[in-house]
């Protein structure tokens, strides 16, 4: 059932697709949420310590999470490659997700489609 919150079992699995998926950097990524785009996380991001997660698969990059990320002191951050940025959804991906539901009883992991 859907809810206002999102999917993010779907969003998790989506993302098992790197043809859906980018690494734009920190600074790509501050630069395109300041521009009004969508930036769309595809994974957990988790600093270790402490180990909780500052985005989850589907969530949004908001101003705040960037500054935040910045300001930490650990040099382990799961879901995050400091060679290449982080993970996200392509546009074409986010129009998927938003205009197609898996079918009742379909696996998420196969592909989205029409």
């Amino acid at each position: 059932m859907p809810t206002r919150e999102g999917d993010v079992r779907r969003a998790f699995y989506l993302a098992y697709y790197d043809s859906y998926c980018a690494y734009p950097t920190p600074d790509e990524v501050e630069q395109r949420v300041e521009n009004g785009e969508q930036v769309v996380s595809t994974t957990y991001v988790t600093p270790y310590p402490p180990g909780f997660p500052v985005l989850v698969p589907g969530q949004v990059f908001s101003q705040q999470i960037l500054p935040f990320m910045r300001s930490l002191d650990t040099a382990e951050i799961h879901g995050y490659r400091a060679e290449c940025g982080y993970r996200v959804y392509l546009d074409k991906a986010l129009e998927i997700a938003a205009t197609t539901r898996p079918a009742p009883g379909q696996d998420p992991r196969d592909p989205p489609g029409p």
